[in-house]
């Protein structure tokens, strides 16, 4: 992520939407918010695996 993408980004949710589920008939949406360290680590342009 560049600086200007990273403004804001304490306050905001990802939201994940499964299409092989929807597929399926059924709709699979989940919200992430990301922790203090790993926004940490994205500032850093330091890498880290789930």
């Amino acid at each position: 992520m560049v600086p200007h993408q990273l403004s804001g980004v304490e306050e905001s949710v990802a939201l994940v939407y499964d299409q092989a589920l929807a597929l399926q008939g059924y709709i699979s949406l989940k919200a992430f918010r990301l922790t203090p360290a790993a926004l940490d680590n994205l500032k850093n342009e330091e890498y880290f695996s789930p």
